[in-house]
């Protein structure tokens, strides 16, 4: 056997098992999640159910929505609508919501503030990204409405995403958000497995 041989099975070798845990971690969304994760989960969960009491039921996006969406992702028309439907889900009105597509920062998918939505056209790459992405700013716009918030940035988007699981919209964050959210896909199932025990 020579070094030579050895080498290339190595290679070979590392190549399979990084393979594997990019599938397991990518794909799949199988990976392990740490203590301290865990931890701010389960304490952003009971946060919000120290606040919102009941866990929301399951959305289903309208199918005369979810079809003009698919048709025209840069109809603001069309993106407030599906807004006001998300926040009216969630048992709020939202008649002064607005949803503009501009552009936005590189890595911003999207951004909340005085009742307009904006989400990033260099980030609206696709029907399944840009309602998670609207889904997380409509949260923003709840959470904010009901006076439930954390003062530090991240720990805020954190529980913007956890809340966004909470209140029934799991299924399409974990189809749109997984490249541009906070939470990863594993964390959502994680996150859902959590919440499904409050119901």
């Amino acid at each position: 056997m020579n070094l030579y041989y050895i080498y290339d099975r190595l290679t070979y070798l590392i190549c399979v098992i990084g393979m594997i845990v990019f599938i397991m971690t990518r794909i799949i969304g199988i990976a392990p999640i740490p203590k301290q994760k865990k931890e701010l989960f389960g304490k952003l969960i009971m946060f919000l159910h120290s606040k919102i009491k009941n866990v929301g039921e399951p959305y289903i996006i309208p199918s005369e929505l979810k079809d003009e969406m698919r048709k025209d992702l840069d109809n603001d028309k069309v993106l407030t609508r599906v807004a006001r439907d998300i926040i009216a889900h969630c048992k709020l009105n939202a008649s002064f919501l607005c949803v503009k597509i501009e552009n936005l920062s590189p890595n911003t998918a999207g951004q909340y503030s005085n009742n307009l939505i904006i989400i990033n056209n260099l980030e609206n790459t696709g029907y399944t990204k840009t309602l998670a992405v609207l889904i997380h700013e409509c949260m923003h716009y709840y959470l904010g409405c009901r006076g439930i918030y954390l003062h530090d940035t991240t720990s805020n988007e954190y529980l913007t995403d956890v809340a966004t699981l909470y209140m029934g919209f799991g299924d399409y964050i974990n189809r749109g958000y997984v490249m541009a959210g906070y939470i990863k896909r594993h964390e959502i199932r994680y996150i859902k497995s959590r919440i499904s025990k409050l119901r």
